[in-house]
């Protein structure tokens, strides 16, 4: 398994003071990290507005839901 890099508890402190104090760096961050995921939605070919509409759940689940409502 190879190495992947993560910020140390230091790093982490210094971005969350950072993300809660300078609000230009906060409103950047956030503005990157949106542009990030519309390029990422752009080029995905998942359907994105019909997602999660047609859920069937199995004979066991639908049992076990109706005897949690019923109790």
């Amino acid at each position: 398994m190879k190495y992947k890099w993560g910020p140390t508890k230091a790093q982490r402190r210094e971005f969350a003071k950072r993300m809660a104090t300078d609000t230009a760096y906060s409103e950047a961050y956030n503005q990157r990290k949106e542009q990030r995921a519309e390029k990422k939605r752009s080029a995905s070919k998942f359907d994105y507005q019909t997602a999660g509409g047609e859920y069937i759940p199995t004979e066991s689940q639908n049992k076990a839901a109706f005897e949690l409502m019923n109790t």
